[in-house]
């Protein structure tokens, strides 16, 4: 579009700010180099609606593919097959740059690539008469049988912010919430799980730091390390966001950043390991325990 970008995208174990963050600024570079400009392409941060699949992506994808249409970018179908800026030419077969996945979405509808092709642009067509939907919409609330989500949705360090939502039943957007519950810590504990793991990780480098011998390290010393490892367990393995983390220990959020980095290398210097903090593994993501099990066991 004239002004913004929509993508249909899958989430991996990463998470969507990684990915968007690699993405826009990888663009921007490229951008400002090709026509000699410099400073911010992009104005805002992106926003998202997690779908459920099952139910919306199909009227998700024929929503974002018909865009170009109803915004008079090009006038018709035939047009919209050969715009260079859109998936939809890719779709069909008119532009074959390898960067999209295209078997994915061909499979919902049909099990050769001809019949899928021709009955994905029908499936288009189809829609060109009506006027454009609600739901697909960021910001739009769904309908009255759906559920909107907006609050405290996180993965790793990614907060959902301003008017993002769940687009889906409200069975979806329940088993989504329990899922959440269930493999991460919760939030309303985040700054004692960080002090409670801190304390932890302080006591296994003071024994490190006696089986060394006397006066290798001052007292600060193996109190900064402890945090900076507490730090890099908590964000990394516990998916806590910094800002919880920087509460916990009344530094400033770069300082986390930094501690995350140290954290790393410092944990594998001593010859610790994560799991020997967080042993237990989620079904998704990295490994962590819940704080309530932790606390338990501190």
């Amino acid at each position: 579009m004239p002004n913004h970008v929509h993508l249909v995208l899958r989430r991996g174990e990463e998470g969507l700010s990684g990915f968007m963050r690699r993405l826009l600024t990888g663009y921007a570079t490229g951008f400002n180099r090709r026509y000699g400009r410099v400073g911010h392409l992009v104005q805002n941060r992106f926003r998202s609606e997690l779908v459920d699949e099952e139910r919306y992506f199909l009227e998700v994808l024929r929503y974002v593919h018909l865009n170009p249409i109803r915004a008079e970018l090009v006038r018709n179908l035939e047009e919209l097959d050969c715009y260079p800026w859109s998936g939809h030419a890719r779709l069909v077969g008119r532009i074959d740059d390898g960067w999209q996945e295209v078997g994915f979405v061909l499979a919902q509808f049909g099990a050769t690539a001809t019949e899928a092709r021709r009955a994905y642009r029908d499936f288009l067509a189809a829609q060109l008469p009506e006027p454009e939907p609600e739901f697909p919409q960021v910001g739009v609330t769904p309908g009255p049988e759906d559920w909107q989500v907006t609050p405290r949705l996180r993965r790793g360090r990614e907060a959902w912010a301003n008017s993002e939502r769940v687009l889906g039943s409200r069975e979806f957007a329940e088993q989504l919430r329990q899922a959440l519950e269930r493999d991460r810590p919760a939030t309303a504990a985040d700054g004692t799980f960080a002090r409670q793991l801190f304390r932890r990780i302080l006591e296994a480098l003071r024994r490190r730091d006696e089986e060394l011998g006397p006066g290798t390290a001052g007292r600060r010393t193996v109190s900064l390390a402890a945090r900076a490892v507490a730090s890099y367990l908590a964000v990394r393995h516990a998916g806590l966001p910094q800002r919880a983390i920087a509460a916990a220990f009344d530094v400033s959020p770069p300082t986390v950043v930094r501690d995350v980095r140290a954290g790393a290398r410092l944990l594998a210097r001593v010859g610790l390991r994560p799991e020997q903090f967080m042993p237990a593994p989620l079904p998704h993501g990295p490994r962590a325990r819940s704080k309530a099990e932790l606390l338990k066991t501190s």
